[in-house]
């Protein structure tokens, strides 16, 4: 069984309710590009990552998601609610 699989199986709870992302997988949640998730990481503007072994990074899921729920916010408080005109 590969690493992927085997942490796929993994019932969340086991984690601790979080989960540990790859750069690709942050990418694809967030809509950004490699290169602008290092930019925020290194503005402060963006959860760091941690490094699990050698060169290899993960995010945390439960900050990734904090992260969104707060530009969410701030949008929401600039009067630029969902589905509002432009």
């Amino acid at each position: 069984m590969n690493r992927q699989a085997f942490s796929s199986q993994l019932p969340t709870e086991f984690l601790g309710g979080d989960v540990l992302l790859t750069v690709r997988q942050v990418m694809a949640i967030t809509g950004l590009s490699r290169s602008s998730i290092y930019s925020f990481m290194a503005a402060g503007a963006f959860p760091l990552s941690a490094t699990v072994g050698g060169r290899s990074v993960r995010w945390s899921l439960l900050e990734v998601r904090s992260w969104m729920a707060e530009r969410f916010a701030l949008r929401d408080k600039s009067g630029r609610a969902r589905g509002a005109m432009r």
